[in-house]
């Protein structure tokens, strides 16, 4: 029997039980470990693995750090500019993503121009032959939103209900006022995405986690005035940090490790150290302004010792500690692995897909295979084996992480009635992809396009990669 500890704020077993999904609410568990040498995260829905996320020790992401960058080039005949914001490393910028403001040594007032620094924040990391992409629109991300320096204003995540988004709304206005006493003039100059992960916080988590990010770009721009060129100003959240802001349900996760160390990492923080930069923050304010600001934040840590609330409190958290029974073992993370790497994926009426990535694009072919229709109505059957081909290939974008253009040849359909019929039920599927997928349209030919955004090489480069290192050591 496997011994462990779950830690919640109200729950403790050692029987390895797991909390009951609500029945609308797919049973989801995160499984927090190392593979290949390399940190790795693998989600899994009721039992069935749909995303992996690896980093190897020696190739560290540098998406979401901010530098201070140094203009080298400008190609004109593709609005961009080449900045180099580490000492020999160079990124694309284009120029349309230029923020005025975060120019710091301004020798042209008209113009971009070479030998300008400005901040620049990584958004794609290097990848075959081409260059980091980099912007000046700063982000800084947190688990229910994200506060950008360079585009005022308040949005909302597509995802959230209209209910959500006007719960969300009058929560995030009696944050802004709590916090900064007017909330037009702080929107005025900031910028707020509240995500899709916002839709269960509460007033206590909302605010914590914007006077966080707050002071983390007052942080920044503190630094900047000081720092020479290349210098890093901002890092992302470590590894397995990131992967537990990016989900978008993480109260009804549970998330399981067998690593000691990423346990203790991810326990709540109690004690977080308050430097300069917090009167750095608050330097617009007036002395009553910033009296109030203290009485409140006075107010809310009684509050928050009143009641035990910490701001990541709510995790399900579960260390495996079963020496003769591994975890990956425990949830079959090696075999699922490799028949995410195979060019065939049976379905369960006998069909199958072909799925075979190129160089600019990804073709996906759908086959009968097994199949035989003993109904004269061939349509129904085609229909059929199509609906449950799409199911399975938004699945495999997601756990693949295919990315960019993806053509997808569907068993021929004949009525127009069918066709229609199976696009929304693709475009519904595609919905469900985190990262965002878009279906095109059909071509003339009858071939489905389909785009989703890249963030990170496919899963096939990374397993080729990882398995070269680990042959190499």
């Amino acid at each position: 029997m496997d011994t462990q500890t779950i830690v919640n704020n109200t729950t403790e077993s050692t029987t390895g039980s797991t909390t009951e999904a609500a029945p609308d609410r797919p049973d989801r568990r995160l499984l927090l470990t190392r593979y290949l040498d390399a940190k790795a995260a693998f989600l899994l829905e009721n039992e069935r693995l749909c995303e992996i996320r690896l980093e190897a020790d020696s190739e560290k992401s540098r998406i979401g750090e901010i530098y201070i960058g140094k203009i080298k080039s400008i190609a004109d005949g593709i609005d961009a500019a080449f900045v180099e914001y580490k000492k020999g490393l160079v990124g694309f910028l284009p120029l349309n993503q230029i923020t005025p403001d975060l120019i710091l040594n301004r020798n042209h007032p008209d113009k971009i121009a070479c030998e300008q620094e400005l901040l620049v924040q990584v958004v794609k990391d290097p990848m075959h032959h081409k260059d980091a992409t980099l912007t000046t629109e700063l982000l800084f991300s947190g688990k229910y939103m994200v506060l950008t320096p360079t585009r005022p204003g308040m949005r909302f995540s597509r995802k959230l209900r209209k209910d959500e988004k006007s719960r969300l709304l009058d929560e995030m206005n009696n944050v802004l006022d709590n916090l900064f006493g007017e909330r037009d003039v702080f929107l005025s100059r900031y910028g707020l995405i509240i995500r899709t992960n916002a839709a269960d916080a509460d007033f206590m988590e909302l605010f914590y986690e914007l006077h966080e990010l707050f002071h983390d770009a007052c942080r920044l721009m503190t630094k900047a005035s000081t720092r020479e060129a290349f210098s890093c100003l901002y890092q992302d959240a470590p590894f397995y940090r990131r992967i537990l802001r990016d989900q978008y349900d993480l109260p009804h996760i549970q998330i399981i490790t067998d690593s000691r160390e990423v346990y203790d990492e991810l326990q709540p923080r109690q004690n977080r150290e308050e430097d300069e930069s917090v009167s750095a923050s608050l330097s617009h304010l007036s002395e009553e302004e910033k009296q109030r600001f203290a009485d409140f934040m006075q107010k809310i840590e009684e509050k928050q010792e009143k009641i035990g609330f910490n701001p990541e409190g709510r995790l399900q958290l579960t260390l495996w500690e079963d020496e003769s029974f591994g975890l990956l073992q425990r949830y079959g993370i090696p075999s699922s692995v490799e028949k995410a790497l195979s060019r065939r994926v049976w379905l369960k009426s006998g069909g199958f897909l072909v799925i075979e990535p190129t160089e600019a694009l990804t073709v996906v072919d759908v086959n009968s295979g097994k199949a035989a229709s003993k109904k004269k109505v061939p349509e129904e059957f085609n229909l059929r084996i199509n609906l449950e081909a799409a199911q399975e290939i938004a699945w495999q974008l997601r756990l693949r992480n295919l990315s960019g253009m993806i053509i997808v040849d569907f068993i021929n359909l004949e009525e127009e009635e069918s066709k229609a019929e199976l696009m929304r039920f693709l475009r519904r599927e595609l919905k469900k992809d985190p990262v965002g997928a878009n279906l095109i349209d059909i071509t003339a030919l009858g071939l489905v396009e389909i785009t989703r955004r890249k963030k990170e090489p496919p899963l096939s480069e990374k397993m080729k990669l990882l398995r070269q290192n680990k042959e190499q050591t």
